[in-house]
């Protein structure tokens, strides 16, 4: 048996207002293809199909364009929802899609339920567990929690072991949670759900000994959580600026035997790569200038390096007012530009703190000029700060 583990698509996402749909659609075509070269009938989605709970029409075509073609193609689709999936809209016409060996779990119902697949060694069987709260699990078996276990690893524990699972059977688990090995898997800027996961949402890894393969959605950086077969795949596109210097890949899972799990990686290629560049303005110009727009190599998207999503760091001491236009007009996909001199540096380091409240407008701003400028604020300038403040409602006439 084989199969690729997807998770956290995010169909409709936007990324400082630069609308990915068709870097998806591209993506999504790709690995179909990986699918069709490596013989392989059954892709895994482990949640957050959607970037919305209420996706865009957009959104929604473009994955009913998917398991059309899957479907075309023979591929199976095992699907779950996410957080931030809509579990009645995923829910919705599943006993028919399964008709069609499309089978999608959106609501836990006090069951984790399953899909048996059989292969040359046997029966293979598929667990879905969507995306569950704690409290929507003790709801179901109120007699299995009390005041000390109302967390989410006991929540999980208690869901799993209402499943009557077979544990000397071949099992395969789908879930999108938060879980944790040893330590805390590596997150990415674009995981906004996870940002403030605390311990009580924490699931440990060795909650899944009954599985041979865990296929997790959730974290959008792949990596390995304790044991090699508890994995998350990460989305297939990078959502921030922070994935920059990783690349997707999708993992290929092949299970022979009981326990015989072998994982192989395909680096997704996309249609334009997220990238950083930093220097002074006048250097990265002259290198976009040189650079090949037909260049095709690993290091840059299939649109060539001129179009890929382009993060800019300017390190000129002297501000260019047109920077951010000049950069645009070689890079049509500059997604972000910031300024990093001596003077953001002093910005960044400055004490609010030291800042005394018995200061007036006229004295802070005296000194938080002189601290980040170096000089001393001219009359004029202080002159248009004030007539701003007023404005504001900072200030009024008598200060």
């Amino acid at each position: 048996m084989k199969f690729i583990h997807l998770a956290d698509l995010h169909l409709g996402k936007t990324v400082n207002a630069f609308d990915l749909i068709e870097d998806q659609q591209y993506i999504l075509n790709e690995i179909i293809n990986i699918a069709r070269d490596n013989d392989i009938n059954t892709i895994l989605i482990s949640g957050d199909i959607y970037d919305k709970k209420q996706p865009s029409e957009r959104a929604v075509s473009l994955f009913d364009e998917f398991l059309t073609k899957c479907t075309h193609n023979n591929i199976r689709i095992i699907a779950i929802s996410g957080n931030h999936d809509s579990d009645e809209r995923l829910n919705f016409g599943s006993r028919i899609f399964s008709n069609n060996n499309i089978h999608i779990t959106g609501i836990y119902n006090g069951e984790i339920p399953s899909v048996t697949l059989e292969d040359e060694y046997g029966k293979i069987n598929f667990y879905m567990m969507p995306f569950i709260k704690a409290s929507t699990v003790k709801s179901y078996y109120p007699e299995d929690f009390n005041n000390d276990n109302n967390n989410y690893h006991h929540a999980i524990d208690v869901a799993i072991k209402h499943s009557n699972i077979d544990k000397d059977a071949r099992n395969i688990l789908l879930a999108h949670q938060f879980v944790a090995g040893s330590h805390d898997p590596v997150l990415a800027d674009s995981e906004d759900a996870t940002k403030d996961v605390g311990t009580v949402e924490k699931i440990g890894a060795d909650l899944f000994d009954s599985f041979d393969y865990v296929a997790l959605g959730h974290i959008h950086i792949p990596q390995q959580v304790g044991r090699e077969s508890i994995r998350y795949s990460g989305s297939p596109l990078a959502y921030s600026a922070s994935e920059t210097t990783r690349d997707k890949s999708v993992p290929i899972v092949e299970i022979n035997n009981k326990n015989q799990v072998n994982i192989d990686f395909v680096t997704l290629r996309p249609l334009r790569k997220m990238r950083k560049i930093k220097g002074e303005l006048r250097k990265l110009i002259e290198a976009a200038r040189n650079l090949d727009p037909n260049d095709r190599s690993l290091e840059f998207g299939q649109n060539g390096p001129l179009n890929d999503y382009i993060f800019a760091t300017i390190t000129d001491e002297e501000e260019d007012t047109n920077a951010y236009d000049k950069l645009k007009s070689i890079y049509p996909n500059l997604m972000g530009l910031t300024i990093e001199n001596s003077k953001t540096k002093a910005l960044a380091n400055a004490k609010i703190t030291d800042i005394s409240t018995n200061k007036s407008f006229t004295e802070l701003i005296s000194d938080f000029y002189k601290q980040i400028m170096g000089d001393e604020i001219s009359e004029e300038d202080l002159l248009c700060l004030k007539e701003v403040a007023k404005e504001a409602g900072i200030i009024n006439e008598t200060n």
